[in-house]
């Protein structure tokens, strides 16, 4: 690229250069199951019409070993239709493994550029919001974690950006619900469910500004 256009305006790019109706993603670290076109063009047979399709996708280190890691909601059955109601939490699939329609994420305005953090989560919320999702219990792709700070999204939590995106993420997608299911977000009710840590803290306090220090204190009070 002429200059650097960042995580989702590559994945933009990516919708640009893409010549068929279905696009996945597949970062070079990340790696799909043998079985994943086969599990994708089943699941399409079974629930046909939707936007979104994804399997299991399990995380991995960099010796690829399994990294038992507790991924929501579960799925009961060989496969589920997905709701907005199981992505207001987070998305209930880490990334890569999501096979979607490319005319559908350039009708609901591509991924966000400016997102920080969950251009994702807020593109599978749109597409789910359209047209509903489908789910495999199979297992389709693998998800590597690494142990550098310095890598990825790990980056992205130290600088304590993570959990303050993660809260508009959850209004944006409660807004997307329909009037007689929404309800609102309530900060307080979420943390109890879901504390941070304190050993978050302990590890990565001294990177966080003032300011980020401050908001994290005030949610573990």
């Amino acid at each position: 690229n002429p200059t650097r256009r960042g995580l989702f305006g590559n994945w933009n790019a990516c919708l640009e250069l893409c010549r068929t109706e279905w696009l996945s993603i597949l970062h070079d670290d990340d790696f799909l199951a043998p079985n994943f076109v086969a599990e994708m063009v089943k699941l399409a047979n079974v629930a046909p019409g939707l936007d979104l399709y994804y399997g299991i996708t399990h995380f991995v280190n960099e010796r690829n070993e399994r990294i038992p890691l507790k991924v929501l909601p579960p799925i009961t059955g060989p496969w589920m239709k997905r709701s907005l109601t199981d992505v207001v939490i987070g998305p209930p699939f880490p990334f890569p493994g999501q096979l979607f329609r490319v005319s559908s994420v350039i009708s609901v305005g591509r991924f966000r550029v400016g997102s920080y953090y969950c251009g994702d989560w807020e593109m599978w919320s749109r597409l789910i919001a359209r047209t509903g999702a489908a789910q495999t219990s199979e297992t389709v792709a693998f998800n590597r974690l690494h142990g550098d700070l310095n890598k990825g999204t790990t980056r992205a939590l130290r600088n304590g950006k993570t959990v303050p995106v993660n809260y508009v993420q959850h209004k944006r997608v409660l807004a997307m619900l329909p009037p007689s299911e929404r309800v609102k977000f309530d900060r307080a009710k979420f943390q109890q469910t879901y504390p941070i840590p304190v050993y978050f803290l302990l590890l990565h306090g001294a990177s966080l500004s003032p300011r980020l220090l401050r908001y994290y204190v005030r949610l573990l009070q």
